[in-house]
């Protein structure tokens, strides 16, 4: 999936949007174990590697976290 980002954002690059909304569950992260500092380790490189390539839009960009992603984490 994450080879699939950077094709979405020049799509929505040429889309010249006044706003970009993205809705929750920027990642899947587990229920089981959701804690366990490994999980929380990918968790966090997951949503790193998610905002460096949100960070390519040159527009405004609003981020909510969704019922998949750790609310720690996330903020």
């Amino acid at each position: 999936m994450p080879g699939l980002l950077p094709e979405a954002i020049a799509q929505i690059q040429a889309a010249m949007p006044d706003l970009v909304v993205v809705t929750g569950d920027l990642v899947d992260h587990p229920f089981e174990g959701m804690d366990e500092p490994a999980i929380l380790e990918k968790g966090e490189r997951d949503l790193h590697l998610v905002r460096e390539i949100l960070q390519g839009l040159d527009c405004p960009l609003a981020v909510l976290y969704g019922n998949h992603d750790h609310p720690e984490l996330f903020r």
